[in-house]
């Protein structure tokens, strides 16, 4: 099967039904690089009723991948070329 390895968080409300907590193995078997959030007090919108957390969960992904060095690497780059 297809392998995705994108830094990707995925967001769980754990009062959220449609995306039960066991369905994280499914999609580690896909996402070679994710983190999996779980939020106790949410439930289908877990960003906005817990968005201290979900901040630092994003911001965790952003430095683990460190997705905003290498942006600022790309930008000084692409000053240079101008």
């Amino acid at each position: 099967g297809k392998r995705i390895s994108v830094p990707t968080l995925f967001i769980n409300g754990a009062n959220d039904p449609m995306y039960p907590e066991k369905d994280q193995g499914v999609y580690k078997k896909v996402f070679t690089n994710m983190m999996w959030a779980d939020y106790k007090n949410s439930s289908d919108t877990p960003w906005a009723e817990e968005p201290v957390h979900f901040f630092e969960d994003f911001k965790e992904l952003l430095d683990k991948n460190h997705i905003i060095e290498d942006l600022k690497k790309e930008a000084e780059e692409a000053k240079k070329g101008d």
